[in-house]
């Protein structure tokens, strides 16, 4: 899959560009019977690293790239003020690798003392 290489200069062009990947993403992924999550990484994979024009600080380990794509869940974290779990045993099992899916390091560095619902 070829990702967008134009990068879009314009800061009001990528605002509305994000929030309506934000918005269709899911709702597509969702019509071919995906979970929504599955819609935002495709969404990712699509606008590739260039397309939006983003900094290179953006690309670093504490912005938006995961494996070398945009991660819409990794910007969520990143830029949450807070972050609630369903309880506090998974606030515990998301710190850890294993149970992580990579982001145990972003959530450590992001909250070192996260807290749960």
């Amino acid at each position: 899959m070829q990702a967008i290489s134009t990068p879009l200069v314009e800061p009001a062009l990528v605002l509305a560009l994000l929030f309506v990947l934000v918005l269709v993403a899911p709702l597509a992924a969702r019509a071919v019977r995906m979970p929504s999550i599955i819609g935002l990484i495709v969404a990712g994979i699509v606008i590739g690293p260039s397309a939006l024009g983003l900094p290179e600080h953006a690309w670093r380990f504490d912005g938006v790239e995961y494996h070398g794509l945009l991660s819409f869940l990794k910007a969520g974290l990143q830029f949450a003020t807070l972050i609630s779990t369903v309880s506090p045993s998974y606030a515990r099992e998301i710190l850890d690798e294993a149970f992580g899916y990579g982001l145990a390091s972003c959530l450590l560095y992001t909250s070192p003392s996260p807290r749960d619902s």
